[in-house]
C-alpha cells in the first residue's frame, strides 16, 4: 500500500517514507509503524495527509465486512430508568434482505 501511496503525493518527504516503508530495507520500520501499532488505513492517510488517493484504492484497500451471526447493541433509555430491574432483557431485532453482486 506504501508502495502505491508514494505515487500520490507531492510531499518529497511523505513520498521517501512511503518508498522506504514499502522496501525490503524498510521492513522493520513498517513492521513497528504499522503491524506492531494495528494501525489502520485512516489512521495512515492521517499520518500522511498529503497522501490523494482516488477513490478506486481506498476502496480497494478496504477490508470487507466480515460475516457475523449477531450483534450485541443497547438501549441508553432502558438503562436510565430507575424502575428497571437488573434481571430485564430487552431484545433488538432487525430483518435485513438484500441481494449482493456474489
Amino acid at each position: 500500500m506504501f508502495n502505491i501511496m508514494s505515487h500520490f503525493t507531492d510531499d518529497e518527504l511523505h513520498k521517501e517514507k512511503c518508498i522506504e516503508l514499502s522496501s525490503k530495507e524498510g521492513r522493520n520500520e513498517y513492521y513497528e509503524y504499522a503491524v506492531r501499532e494495528r494501525r489502520n488505513l485512516a489512521e495512515i492517510l492521517d499520518d500522511f495527509h498529503t497522501v490523494k488517493l482516488p477513490i478506486e484504492y481506498l476502496i480497494h484497500a478496504t477490508p470487507l465486512q466480515q460475516h457475523r451471526l449477531y450483534s450485541i447493541s443497547s438501549d441508553s433509555q432502558h438503562h436510565m430508568n430507575p424502575k428497571t430491574t437488573s434481571n430485564a432483557l430487552s431484545v433488538t431485532l432487525a430483518v435485513v434482505n438484500y441481494k449482493t453482486k456474489f
